[in-house]
């Protein structure tokens, strides 16, 4: 019997494993997605948000709904480099779920479009929200806004362009 044959065969399967072992423990992984936003976004998001609760003019634009002033207070906090493009809706704390106020933002016309038509528009990338809940009271503030007396949530998406 040659038993050189089935060593040198053995000895071959050996290098293989060994050579797939390297192969699959230092070639580098590819990084699943995991949902977060990136950091730049995050940070330019919790900085509009702050804003919208300690800037006093910023504050009363969304609490009275008014999209014209929270649009261009959202554009100025932006940098004009961004990569990102936004929407936004603002809705009272009961009525979220069911809340059919239009969506406004930086493409979209000044009345701001629908719910469904939002929807239809958005692209197939990754979208990040973040929203922020605002209650009636301002104390910083002298004046209180008497003709909203509900809470107010204001839903920001972000996507890139």
């Amino acid at each position: 019997m040659n038993k050189k044959g089935y060593i040198r065969t053995l000895e071959a399967v050996i290098a293989l494993v060994i050579i797939f072992t390297a192969i699959i423990f230092l070639l580098p992984k590819n990084k699943l997605p995991d949902g977060k936003a990136p950091h730049e976004l995050e940070n330019t998001a919790n900085e509009i948000l702050k804003a919208i609760q300690q800037n006093s003019d910023f504050r009363n634009g969304v609490l009275s709904i008014n999209a014209v002033i929270v649009n261009d207070k959202i554009s100025s906090t932006l940098p004009s480099f961004t990569p990102w493009t936004y929407a936004f809706t603002i809705c009272e704390e009961n009525e979220m779920d069911t809340c059919n106020n239009n969506y406004f933002g930086k493409e979209f016309n000044a009345d701001g479009i629908q719910k469904d038509e939002f929807t239809s528009t958005l692209p197939s990338k990754d979208i990040y929200t973040k929203s922020v809940f605002l209650s009636k009271e301002d104390i910083t503030d002298d004046e209180i806004l008497e003709e909203n007396p509900e809470n107010i949530i204001i839903r920001i998406y972000f996507w890139e362009k």
